[in-house]
């Protein structure tokens, strides 16, 4: 089994547009088109067409994709599991312990309350 080659999302979507230009004519004026990695491999999003015209462009630029993302890879920054522990490991929050003294700031509703219109607001005091 051949491995796919490697394209990055600017060499995609070069392609994209020049071979969708070469089947179907300029690429329409409005129309936007974002490459992105995802859960898959990678995918491409067109922009809502405008017209009946640049529906039909839009759906053979789509089925070019499809046919394209079977033939090459997204060539995408990936980190490997070492680096992306030891960057997100600045992020830890120490836990508190269960044991630990803490009352909630929040009060109580008692059943009967429930339903009733709240009182005035009150200034906290600091």
């Amino acid at each position: 089994m051949d491995a796919k080659p490697f394209k990055t999302a600017y060499e995609l979507a070069d392609m994209i547009v020049a071979r969708a230009s070469a089947l179907h004519g300029p690429w329409p004026a409005g129309m936007t088109m974002f490459i992105f990695d995802d859960a898959y491999g990678w995918s491409a999003s067109i922009s809502r067409p405008a017209s009946e015209v640049e529906n039909f462009y839009r759906i053979r630029t789509l089925d070019l994709i499809a046919m394209l993302k079977s033939r090459f890879n997204l060539a995408s920054p990936r980190l490997s599991s070492a680096e992306y522990l030891s960057d997100f490991s600045r992020f830890r929050i120490p836990l508190q312990s269960s044991q630990s003294e803490r009352s909630s700031t929040w009060q109580k509703v008692s059943k009967e309350a429930i339903g009733k219109p709240r009182s005035p607001k009150r200034k906290r005091s600091r």
